[in-house]
């Protein structure tokens, strides 16, 4: 069970409960229902997190509760976006690069929680006055946080910024989250050396 281990996942899955179900909490002392929340990857696993129809979230001592049942399954955040506008021959090229973190992110506003779901395309076709300045050609590197960021993955995005040059971008965007960004940029200042076209996280 994503986001939920230890004693919280082996109740939830006793239950057939997943993050995004419409559940009812028996506790010792009263009954609640709500939606089935994320926690954070490093929180405890002696609790869960119910968004009850208030809006606000609450939290459950997994000891107190009596029984987890779910009242409908949840569903994924449906995402239809138009397609990108064609290219104009008299514009320039500009590249950008996809690797995750909020900017290519969704909120579920069922759940209130946020998922990676934008590609590098889906911005682009987002924001439709990008065809009046350049010619995008999107391409998605990764799909992470930007805590969770590696050198083995500033290497490939090192890769595609020069593969994206070298095929005639006079600029790179690389949509990139908050928390390392600045690392990555200077990995990649090491990078690209001699490159001679802007590249923007």
């Amino acid at each position: 069970m994503p986001s939920y281990r230890g004693a919280a996942a082996k109740l939830l899955e006793s239950a057939g409960a997943d993050v995004g179900d419409k559940v009812r909490i028996e506790l010792r002392d009263r009954t609640l229902e709500g939606i089935l929340m994320p926690r954070p990857e490093l929180a405890d696993d002696r609790h869960l997190v119910l968004k009850l129809s208030n809006g606000y979230n609450i939290g459950i001592r997994v000891k107190s509760v009596r029984r987890v049942q779910v009242l409908e399954k949840g569903r994924p955040p449906e995402i239809s976006l138009p397609a990108p506008p064609p290219p104009s021959p008299a514009l320039p090229k500009v590249a950008i690069l996809g690797t995750g973190g909020t900017i290519a992110s969704r909120v579920d506003y069922r759940t209130g929680a946020v998922y990676p779901a934008f590609t590098a395309g889906e911005l682009y076709s987002i924001v439709p006055e990008l065809a009046g300045i350049a010619n995008i050609e999107v391409a998605e590197v990764c799909r992470v946080f930007s805590e969770h960021m590696t050198p083995k993955l500033w290497v490939k995005i090192g890769k595609e910024v020069a593969r994206a040059v070298n095929r005639g971008a006079r600029g790179v965007v690389v949509a990139h989250g908050t928390d390392t960004m600045a690392y990555t940029a200077a990995a990649l200042s090491f990078m690209l050396k001699g490159l001679f076209r802007p590249v923007v996280l």
